[in-house]
């Protein structure tokens, strides 16, 4: 079963893979055209924005693929009180469940 997790670095983002069950290949799809094949990526997007991250994961019984969308924040508003030097910027992300596609059932499914 495809699962995954992310962390927010500025405007990278590292995405965990955190899938089960013999997992042998790894896609990410990042939302703005970008792929990866690696379990663990770090993916730099080019602006703020919401994009819909799709992993899809495989094993000897077939594949699953989880899609999340992420937001991606960067606030200079949050560098308040001396604690961000001039520039700084602190980066936030959040995810929302949007689809999971079982393999050869194209049924929508969290």
């Amino acid at each position: 079963m495809a699962e995954w997790q992310h962390e927010p670095l500025g405007l990278e983002v590292g995405f965990h893979d955190a899938s089960y069950h013999d997992i042998r290949t790894w896609h990410w799809s990042f939302g703005d055209g970008a792929t990866d094949t690696v379990p663990n990526p770090v993916h730099s997007y080019a602006a703020e924005g919401t994009y819909n991250v799709c992993l899809t994961v495989s094993n000897p019984r077939g594949a699953d693929t989880l899609c999340r969308e992420v937001q991606v924040l960067v606030s200079s508003a949050a560098r308040g009180g001396g604690q961000w030097p001039a520039g700084g910027s602190v980066a936030q992300s959040f995810c929302r469940p949007v689809c999971r596609y079982l393999d050869g059932g194209g049924h929508c499914r969290l």
